[in-house]
């Protein structure tokens, strides 16, 4: 599986995952704004696939969020006076701590990318040296106060030696090395973004069975008035848009032959449907 990599500001906010909040009562019951069924969907009523659900899975909510995190570090250009008081060190220390519980509260908030199954790694950076000593005792703190799984958070921090992060992070993006335990970060990313997509995948699937136990005891609603009025998606409809949504969740997971097997079967459940005309009715709105 190869990643695709998009660049974004940290405050990025992500689409709905469904037509409520996650704080509303209804929110397990609720649907996704997209499909069919909702009378602002797109595809309301007899759609098939948008385009926005491609692009919402390929440039707009990721399987995996990295976020790059600044370690505040006090300014090491003050010169430091004899004359000054004892207790410059223990103010150092107040702000490190007032700075660090601000950067747990940055990741807390961040936290809500769990909800969606979207994994949530934090890889700190300093900008003068990572070389040390209370950088251990405070990222420590920082992981435990902000909830992160150990695995998301690492236990050592970046050192980038100049201010341009920029070409810093995409350095670092692919391989990073951290000063303790060297590792490849695509290669720590990879299980998440994997279990992402596979679930994703069985939820699609669970649908998609019942809707072909449905297809054989469908019965098509009666409408009144023109003859080419849209009408709901039968279930031939919704076995194509599975169908797809898994092809395509196999094929960000790399898996091209499984994908290459639902793409086809959506094909051939396509072709069912443009072939007849009890299941899609000639000349609505839509398939005109």
């Amino acid at each position: 599986m190869t990643f695709q990599v998009v660049i974004v500001d940290k405050d990025v906010r992500f689409p709905p995952h469904k037509l409520v909040p996650p704080d509303d009562p209804q929110y397990s019951s609720a649907h996704s704004p997209l499909p069919p069924l909702i009378p602002t969907s797109p595809l309301y009523p007899d759609g098939l696939i948008a385009p926005i659900w491609v692009r919402k899975h390929t440039t707009l909510v990721p399987s995996v969020f990295v976020m790059f995190m600044h370690i505040f570090e006090p300014s090491q250009n003050a010169p430091h006076s004899p004359l000054d008081p004892g207790d410059g060190d223990h103010e150092i220390e107040a702000e490190e701590r007032m700075r660090d519980n601000e950067l747990c509260a940055e990741i807390a908030q961040k936290k809500s990318t769990s909800e969606r199954g979207v994994k949530l790694m934090v890889i700190p950076y300093h900008l003068i040296s990572a070389d040390n000593p209370s950088l251990d005792g405070r990222l420590t703190y920082i992981r435990r106060q902000s909830g992160l799984d150990p695995r998301a958070a690492p236990e050592s921090c970046i050192a980038v030696r100049d201010r341009r992060l920029c070409t810093q992070m995409r350095r670092w993006i692919c391989t990073w090395h951290s000063l303790l335990n060297p590792f490849s970060l695509q290669e720590a990313l990879y299980e998440p973004a994997l279990e992402y997509y596979t679930n994703h995948s069985k939820r699609v699937r669970r649908k998609r069975n019942r809707y072909s136990q449905a297809a054989t005891s469908y019965v098509a609603p009666s409408l009144s008035g023109s003859k080419s009025a849209a009408r709901p998606l039968r279930p031939e409809g919704w076995t194509v848009r599975y169908e797809y949504k898994m092809a395509c969740f196999a094929e960000f997971r790399g898996e091209d032959e499984v994908a290459l097997k639902h793409y086809q079967d959506a094909y051939s459940t396509l072709l069912l449907i443009f072939r007849s005309t009890a299941i899609l009715p000639p000349r609505t709105k839509r398939w005109a």
